[in-house]
């Protein structure tokens, strides 16, 4: 079932057997959408954080329609399909790969995988018009979300070549999930990856440090096996950025230049 808001649809119930539960999907077309031209699409972690604050978990939206629109109608954004994924009471089930023995709780994440790439994404392309190709294809949250983000586009870098892990919850079953991205980085050799944290990002459980240092662990891996900096990733220390949705809301619009902006908008616009 769907309903047209705008420029969103919702499907409501979309239910997973590889989950065996069901979510919302809301899907944004940008301005002018044309049945007759494809278009890249970008898939984001907690949905109901994205579009519509009567339905946001914290009382707090990202506004991506709104950026999307405003950069695509200035000329530096190529117009592309958001996809809102809502998460549901299993989320640290399903973000993560690993159970943490302090949170008790994790590891369902390649299930929820399969579900995105074997269940959504066939729905997405068969309902809307997509380009084909991992360089047309991104996913992206924040949080366990942007932890997620990485895991998948290691799992599926033949799916998803564009990534954005912000905030990503690298700490997360004593910091294994950064170990783990750690030893597979290669085979990110040919996605872009945008990735972030704040300086006032607090420490979460079992780590020492503050997160950014696991962030700058992993830029220098990802440096180490060759990806160039500021064209296969980017990685950004936000001065004074903490861990809310507010703070993911004012630096979306750099996350969507460096992985769907126009020749030369990226680098111009990034800072």
């Amino acid at each position: 079932m769907h309903s047209d808001t705008s420029q969103l649809r919702y499907h409501f119930d979309f239910h997973s057997k590889n989950l065996d539960n069901k979510r919302t999907i809301a899907v944004w077309l940008p301005p002018q959408y044309n049945p007759d031209s494809t278009y890249p699409v970008l898939y984001l972690h907690d949905g109901q954080n994205m579009f519509d604050k009567r339905y946001a978990a914290y009382d707090s939206i990202w506004e991506a329609d709104k950026t999307a629109e405003r950069l695509i109608r200035q000329g530096f954004l190529r117009p592309l399909i958001l996809v809102g994924v809502d998460n549901n009471l299993q989320r640290e089930e399903e973000y993560t790969l690993q159970r943490d023995a302090r949170e008790k709780r994790g590891g369902n994440a390649r299930n929820y995988g399969k579900f995105l790439t074997e269940e959504l994404k066939p729905f997405i392309d068969s309902h809307y018009q997509t380009k084909p190709g991992p360089e047309n294809c991104g996913i992206a949250g924040s949080s366990l979300g942007g932890l997620v983000s990485l895991t998948l586009a290691l799992d599926y870098p033949e799916v998803f070549g564009l990534c954005g892990a912000i905030s990503a919850s690298l700490w997360w079953a004593n910091q294994k999930s950064l170990y783990d991205v750690l030893a597979q980085a290669s085979r990110l050799s040919n996605s872009r990856i945008w990735f972030d944290m704040g300086t006032e990002e607090g420490k979460y459980p079992g780590c020492v440090n503050p997160p950014f240092t696991l962030t700058r662990l992993l830029a220098s891996r990802l440096e180490q096996i060759g990806l160039l900096p500021g064209w296969n990733y980017y990685y950004q220390e936000i001065v004074g950025g903490q861990h809310h949705e507010n703070d993911w809301r004012d630096r979306f619009d750099r996350i969507l230049l460096f992985l769907f902006g126009k020749p030369d908008s990226s680098s111009k616009s990034i800072s």
